[in-house]
């Protein structure tokens, strides 16, 4: 499964709501009392602000990339500016100890966001880019700079390890143990977006059900131990059986299901099974306009149906 992580969709809204925030108070003073350059600069967050925002919606990560550039650009440019087109009273100096102070936020980021890489591009620009006016200055904000990515690197790792966590949890928690297939949980989560993909390719979609009839004598005759691997052994034959981006699914005891795109009779597909697993009972529905409870309950009756045929000995027709 694909997945992305509340927490990943938490820290972007955070950021931007950071970048909105702050870019606008910060903008504002800029605005009021700063310099030319100052105003330029406010202005110019501002309009790149508002022209990446709406590409986070589909980009989050490119979003936030561009955003940090641009911002980063845009501070680099006003503290490399002469100190009296930035403010009233600034100096170079001051210039410096507070692009650092920005500088170190953004090397961070950047690491946090990209990683190592991220981390050195930042470092990099700031390095390259930076005005250096004394070398005790220079002393002061470069460990800082290091820190702060070693920080966004850690940052990076941690949420990395987060995602692979969740991942597995989620998938836990949507796998059968047994046989590695699908449980009900996944197949409700499932069973909307078939229909939905199945709608949209006007292609029916065939909802099967299956039913062991050989499970109860397994357990009682040779152990549960048998009787897993029965069900194991059932499993593999089903997913040998159908076809590549068919989902299957154990929801019960000895209940399995599947959801079969584009397939509009079982037939064929259940004397596949049959051909290498003969105990199994079983019922179809086209399940495009119903519920999954629906599909559940008509199918259960057709697969009975076949339960009955069978223990006469009659042959297998269309439910």
């Amino acid at each position: 499964m694909t997945v992305q992580p509340q927490l990943w969709a938490w820290l972007y809204r955070l950021f931007w709501r950071a970048a909105w925030g702050l870019g606008l108070g910060a903008s504002a003073i800029e605005l009021i009392l700063g310099g030319p350059a100052s105003r330029i600069a406010g202005v110019t967050y501002l309009l790149g602000t508002a022209l990446i925002y709406p590409w986070q919606r589909g980009y989050p990560k490119a979003a936030i990339g561009a955003h940090l550039f641009m911002a980063t650009l845009t501070t680099l440019w006003l503290f490399n500016q002469p100190a009296l087109s930035i403010a009233s009273g600034w100096t170079m100096e001051l210039s410096y100890y507070t692009s650092s102070a920005l500088a170190t936020l953004v090397v961070t980021a950047l690491g946090a966001l990209l990683g190592g890489w991220g981390a050195l591009m930042g470092l990099v620009l700031m390095v390259a880019l930076l005005p250096h006016p004394t070398a005790s200055a220079w002393l002061l904000a470069s460990p800082l700079w290091a820190l702060g990515g070693l920080v966004g690197i850690g940052v990076n790792w941690g949420l990395g390890r987060l995602e692979k966590v969740y991942a597995t949890l989620e998938q836990a928690a949507l796998t059968d143990f047994l046989t590695n297939l699908g449980n009900r949980r996944s197949l409700e989560a499932d069973f909307g977006r078939y229909q939905a993909l199945a709608e949209r390719e006007g292609q029916p979609l065939l909802f099967s059900l299956w039913d062991l009839d050989g499970l109860k004598a397994v357990n009682d005759q040779q152990g549960h131990a048998a009787g897993d691997e029965y069900l194991r052994g059932f499993a593999e034959v089903l997913k040998h059986s159908v076809r590549k981006g068919d989902a299957l699914y154990r929801i019960g005891g000895d209940e399995f299901c599947g959801l079969h795109l584009s397939l509009s009779d079982g037939k064929e597909l259940a004397s596949r099974v049959r051909s290498s697993f003969a105990q199994v009972s079983v019922g179809w529905i086209d399940a495009q306009h119903l519920s999954l409870d629906q599909a559940l309950s008509r199918a259960d009756t057709l697969l009975y149906q076949d339960k009955t045929r069978r223990v006469r000995k009659e042959p297998l027709t269309h439910p």
